[in-house]
């Protein structure tokens, strides 16, 4: 019977070293998005030209790229995504996220909330896992990624899903 639970004791702490090394691994595939996101968000802050509402939204975002909780905030918020962006005007909402942001550095603000929404699921293994299945669902059928992070970055902007 004592075999059976040093085993079972083996088992976890096998498995906790490996999800440990699983994280750390995913992390170190994820920084170069971190930085990427951290040089874009530094090219809008010098810029005059993008409005303090959007400096605001980039400094909020890139205190999140290093947080396991906000992660999992990511994938709760990419549920609730999923069940009602079918039925939603995905061009109103690029709009709406595009508002104070110059036409030339629009792509660079794209660019910015990829890096920012991989980054951010990066941090936990689990959380990224769960929010891959769902993206790829997404975009095999009604959305692009482009949509769905701007979707996600919209909704934790508008509605009170910062903190």
């Amino acid at each position: 019977m004592d075999h059976d639970l040093i085993r079972y004791a083996a088992l976890m702490l096998g498995g906790i070293l490996f999800y440990a090394v699983l994280a750390r691994g995913l992390f170190n595939v994820t920084e170069p998005y971190r930085v990427a996101a951290l040089e874009i968000a530094e090219k809008f802050t010098r810029s005059s030209q993008v409005s303090a509402h959007k400096k605001t939204f980039l400094y909020d975002r890139l205190g999140e790229v290093y947080s396991n909780w906000q992660a999992w905030k990511l994938v709760a918020l990419m549920v609730g995504t999923f069940a009602v962006l079918p039925f939603r005007d995905t061009t109103k909402i690029a709009a709406d996220d595009d508002n104070g942001m110059p036409p030339h550095l629009r792509s660079d603000y794209h660019r910015f909330k990829i890096y920012w929404m991989v980054s951010t699921v990066g941090n936990s293994p689990t959380a990224a896992f769960l929010f891959t299945i769902l993206l790829i669902i997404m975009v095999a059928f009604f959305a692009s990624v482009s949509a769905i992070s701007g979707c996600l970055a919209f909704s934790r902007d508008h509605h009170g899903a910062t903190t």
